[in-house]
């Protein structure tokens, strides 16, 4: 669970296709996985690919850096 922010920096699209690029800010406050809460602050940015069908979301498509999300919510080492 997450006390949480998310900014649209970014939105375009052609036809049925759109993207958005966004920001998500949070606090980590409970459950994540089965780990419990941290209160580690995370700051991510990320891209989601949409497809729309009948003016309605028909898929969409989740891309951002990973490792640096489970690094700044203290799951694995920073290097």
């Amino acid at each position: 669970m997450f006390l949480l922010t998310i900014i649209l920096k970014d939105v375009f699209g052609m036809g049925n296709k759109l993207v958005k690029h966004w920001n998500f800010q949070g606090t980590r406050t409970g459950l994540f996985f089965g780990i419990p809460a941290t209160l580690k602050k995370v700051d991510i940015d990320g891209v989601t690919l949409v497809r729309m069908a009948g003016g309605k979301i028909a898929e969409e498509r989740d891309f951002l850096d990973n490792l640096a999300f489970m690094q700044q919510l203290g799951l694995i080492p920073r290097q």
